[in-house]
């Protein structure tokens, strides 16, 4: 009969232990749904970048092409950065760079249903 060397033991219960904690980290992440509304009298074409921390450069983008007075319903975690983006901050987004500035929002959990306007 093989005997299973120590460091092996040793290495298979840190690496549960820590999926474990990572993993009730990740599911503890609240996800919220918020709905974005042109509250314009025209179509408009906007572009969303969420980041989904302050030190994230990993980010979605997205395009969307909304009628008057329509919403787009989205669901992110606590804590994401939503930005509106204009043309030259999407060029920033696309090669590579972090957006800087202040966010459109962070979502919050009190969030959870609301609708925001898009534009003052």
């Amino acid at each position: 009969m093989q005997t299973i060397p120590k460091m092996s033991i040793a290495f298979i219960i840190a690496f549960g232990f820590t999926t474990a904690v990572f993993g009730q980290e990740k599911s503890a992440l609240k996800q919220v749904s918020i709905r974005f509304q042109n509250n314009s009298i025209l179509f408009r074409h906007v572009t969303l970048v969420t980041y989904w921390s302050e030190t994230a450069t990993d980010n979605a983008t997205e395009g969307v092409v909304l009628a008057p007075y329509f919403t787009t319903k989205k669901t992110y975690q606590v804590g994401t950065q939503v930005y509106f983006a204009n043309h030259k901050q999407v060029d920033v987004v696309m090669s590579g760079k972090r957006l800087q500035g202040t966010p459109f929002m962070v979502v919050k959990a009190e969030d959870e249903g609301k609708t925001f306007k898009i534009f003052k």
